[in-house]
């Protein structure tokens, strides 16, 4: 008694030790058993297994990931890389689908309009200018494709503009929108209205009617007139508002145009050059 008095800590380990070997030796003995004792030392002996079987098992997971990290490192690589693919497959596919709706709109266009006689190059837009209203776009057909300074560029809901520069493989287009362009027009509904429109700089057209006494009304459609460089019966846009000059008696008026400018993504171009 004496020993332990002062020696509490080793009593306690040593009184610690021969707890767990009769814990063992009585679970040798009774586990399994359908009795009392049998099923109280499973009980304890699975509480007891508890935090040893999670200290183990965290073990083993570390062991592995540091054994195997370059493997694990390889296969987070390649399935990286297959994600990556399989999002560039639905982009291809997206713009797939895109591309050939964007088509269908333009040959319908073209030929409720009276230009599928045209030799034609349906392309996409490379780059738009967002600087100036998307006033300029830089499209992906050139020379190869047949493609000259000075073609008319379309789109399924309009009048895009023309080109202005061309190289092998590419083409610079001004949209009507720019205020460096002019296009003669008639009105839709009175095809004897004739008038022209420029660039306003602001993403509209401005312009004016050549008859001081037409009659204009808001939301008028806008056709190209034949006149110049466009072939005629290209929608351009509707009339947004309008006035007359009291002094000169002119009709001054706004356009809004049909194509938006911003989303433009497939084109055609009128190969004016082959059809002269």
């Amino acid at each position: 008694m004496k020993w332990l008095s002062s020696h509490k800590k080793q009593g306690i380990l040593i009184l610690a030790i021969l707890l767990l070997a009769g814990i063992v030796v009585v679970s040798f003995l009774s586990v399994g058993s359908d009795t009392w004792l049998g099923r109280a030392t499973e009980s304890v002996i699975s509480v007891i297994q508890k935090p040893f079987t999670a200290a183990g098992n965290a073990v083993r997971g570390a062991l592995y990931r540091v054994t195997h990290s370059k493997e694990l490192e390889t296969e987070n690589e390649e399935l990286r890389a297959r994600v990556a693919e399989l999002e560039a497959e639905l982009r291809d596919a997206k713009l797939s689908r895109v591309s050939i709706l964007e088509m269908t709109r333009l040959e319908q266009a073209l030929n409720e309009n009276g230009l599928d006689a045209y030799d034609i190059v349906t392309t996409r837009v490379a780059a738009l200018d967002r600087s100036n209203w998307y006033s300029a776009i830089t499209i992906g057909a050139g020379t190869k494709d047949g493609v000259a300074k000075d073609d008319i560029v379309v789109a399924a809901e309009g009048l895009v503009g023309r080109v202005v520069s061309v190289g092998p493989h590419w083409a610079k287009v001004l949209c009507c929108i720019h205020d460096s362009q002019n296009v003669s027009f008639r009105v839709y509904r009175n095809l004897d209205i004739l008038g022209v429109a420029s660039g306003a700089g602001d993403g509209t057209l401005s312009g004016y009617l050549f008859d001081t006494g037409a009659v204009l009304e808001t939301g008028d459609t806008l056709i190209t007139s034949g006149m110049g460089l466009y072939p005629e019966n290209i929608p351009i846009g509707r009339v947004a508002s309008f006035r007359q000059d009291p002094d000169s008696r002119l009709v001054y008026l706004t356009v809004e145009p049909f194509t938006d400018f911003s989303k433009l993504n497939t084109v055609t171009v009128i190969l004016m050059s082959e059809n002269k």
